[in-house]
Parts: structure tokens; sequence; C-alpha cells
């Protein structure tokens, strides 16, 4: 299973905004094969789902109507969530959640696909493709932090405590010029340089043609050269040395 990942900090919109966005989004999705894309919105016993009426206004009552915070006045507005999936058969699933429009600075909001192996060879979701995908999404989006991998998070998560770097390094990876700058753009540098097709993009660090899982040795040698491994977690940032630049392919 391959899981497409976006985190995004607290903004400021209105439900219709959100809603709109939200549409954009998973519309993306409507573009792959009708196996795969977002047909059923999620329910509690899977047999029991019917297609989802796929238009804006059906897309705009179904997320508005499920805030995540019911009256909690402590916890504040913490926006609303929906989850859709692709196939009746579970092991061809293709599942997508969403949580958007937090405003508590303690959580992010999250968009995550987990594309399953059948859909490998789908026009969005095949190794060839998915980096497109990907950055479609960050462009609705607009994450701090994003990836594309079939591996969990690390013990301790994908990002230090602070949110300000990541911890290892994806298959494919978002780092907003923030992130980019503390990791250190010389180091992205040097790991493009150093092991073959790793390309660095309009914030996104491709590390080959397929995930890093089947080449671990690869997933260690960038970690050493982009100063991950060595991390200790307690949220300094490497000051960098170099100028801004973002793109070393």
């Amino acid at each position: 299973m391959t899981h497409l990942i976006l985190w995004r900090k607290p903004v400021k919109k209105t439900p219709q905004a959100l809603a709109e966005e939200a549409f954009a989004l998973f519309s993306i999705f409507r573009e792959a094969e009708s196996d795969f894309c977002p047909n059923y919105r999620a329910v509690r016993r899977r047999r029991d789902a019917k297609p989802f009426a796929w238009d804006g206004e059906s897309f705009r009552k179904a997320l508005l109507g499920r805030p995540v915070n019911q009256g909690n006045a402590q916890l504040g507005e913490l926006g609303y969530s929906i989850s859709f999936f692709s196939s009746l058969e579970e092991k061809g699933s293709v599942g997508y959640r969403l949580h958007t429009g937090n405003c508590d600075p303690k959580f992010v909001d999250t968009f995550v696909v987990d594309i399953p192996e059948a859909a490998g060879s789908s026009r969005l979701f095949s190794p060839e493709t998915v980096e497109d995908t990907f950055r479609r999404c960050i462009a609705v989006f607009r994450s701090f932090w994003g990836c594309v991998d079939d591996r969990g998070p690390l013990e301790g998560g994908y990002l230090t405590g602070d949110r300000k770097r990541p911890r290892s390094i994806c298959w494919l990876n978002y780092w907003d010029a923030a992130m980019a700058l503390r990791v250190g753009p010389l180091r992205i540098r040097r790991a493009c340089g150093a092991v073959p097709e790793t390309s660095w993009r309009d914030g996104v660090l491709r590390t080959g043609r397929e995930p890093l899982s089947r080449t671990p040795e690869r997933a260690e040698i960038l970690n050493r050269l982009l100063g991950l491994n060595a991390f200790t977690g307690s949220g300094e940032a490497v000051s960098p040395r170099v100028g801004q630049r973002d793109n070393y392919d």
C-alpha cells in the first residue's frame, strides 16, 4: 500500500471556500479509472455504501455537515472531515480522507490517499504519473509538507516535534520554502548530484523511479547526505550557507 499525504497549517477560510477547495482536490481523482475514483462516501459497513452524487452542492452539504468539534468550546474550531473509497472490493479500493478548516495551531489539516497495489498502473497512481498527481494536490491544498511513500513513519512521526524538519526521506517529498532552508539547499544539491534519478524541483524531492522500500541502501545514503539520520529531534534549525534556489535538476 502506497500513501499520498499532505499536511497544512491552520488557515482562515469561510466554510464555502473550504468546500470549494476540497471539491477541487477530490475532483483531481475523479479523473482516475472508475475503479479508483472516490465513488463511495465512507460508512460503518462497506456493504451499506451507495454511489455518491458527485456535484458541488452535494459535496458541500456532505463536508460541512460533518464538523469535527461538536460544540466543545475549549477545543475551538477544528474544521470538517470527510472520507471516500473507490470500490466495494476492499482489497483493490483506494481510500481518501480529508480534514480541513482546523483553526488550532496544535493540529494540522490533512489529506491522505491510500493507494493499493492494484492502482499502480492507473493514469494517476502509476510510478510514472504519481509525481504529477502529487504536485496537483499540493497546488490546491497548499501544504507545508507532504510525501508519497509505501512505508509508515519512523517512531516519533514524519517530522520533528516542532514540525520544522523531516525526520527521514520518503520516495516523493514536498517541503515548503522554510522547511527546505532548514534541511539546507547545499545538502539538497549534493544529494541530487550524488544519487542518480534524484531531483529537486519546485519544492518536490523525488528520490527515484520506485519507492525507497525496494532500495533501502538508497534511503540510507540520502538520509546521510541530507543530514536526516543524524537529527536528534531537538528542533534546532540548520542555518543555510548558500542562497535559496528551487531547482537542482
